[in-house]
């Protein structure tokens, strides 16, 4: 089994899972989704040939552990390897950018690309600092780091301070939690 897969999204009840060796592989996501629409509680799996990714819905009351009960299955029928799950879930702005990502990268090879060069760089994040920072977090720091020294000499302060509000204002909204949204 040479296949690896991570979990790209996870709420109770709906799973997408990632295997970037199946994409183009119709014939491999189709074995995949046949083999794991076998699971009992699986109510549904589709597939994007384009993206590589499985979408698993399943009845989340009889599956407390379903990440684990999946990647057990996809073991056992020499499928793939399912990488474990994120420490945090991943918000619904998160969800948005990333559906709008498949869409552009089902539609153009440069936005599959550059899509493709983002997620690996934020999973390298996330794997060398335990999970505790991800593009998110980095991206508005930086930002505001930028901001502040690019415009220590050169700029008057209330541009320094509309960057610095900018970057913050970015930084909490990609934290908001699904709990405020609702």
């Amino acid at each position: 089994m040479n296949h690896r897969a991570y979990v790209a999204h996870h709420i109770p009840g709906r799973m997408r899972v990632g295997v970037a060796s199946a994409r183009g592989n119709e014939a491999f996501l189709g074995e995949i989704r046949d083999s794991i629409g076998r699971v009992p509680g699986v109510e549904r799996v589709a597939t994007n040939v384009v993206t590589g990714s499985v979408l698993v819905h399943y009845d989340a009351a009889r599956h407390g552990h379903f990440h684990r009960r999946l990647s057990t299955h996809c073991e056992q029928e020499g499928l793939v390897r399912l990488e474990p799950p994120a420490i945090t879930e991943v918000d619904d702005l998160a969800e948005k950018v990333e559906q709008e990502a498949e869409f552009l990268a089902a539609h153009s090879k440069t936005a599959l690309a550059v899509v493709s060069i983002v997620r690996r760089f934020d999973r390298t994040i996330k794997k060398a600092t335990g999970n505790r920072l991800d593009l998110r977090v980095l991206l508005p720091l930086g930002l505001a780091v930028w901001a502040f020294f690019k415009s220590g000499s050169k700029l008057s302060t209330p541009l320094w301070v509309t960057l610095g509000l900018s970057a913050f204002n970015s930084f909490v909204a990609l934290h908001r939690s699904l709990t405020e949204d609702q």
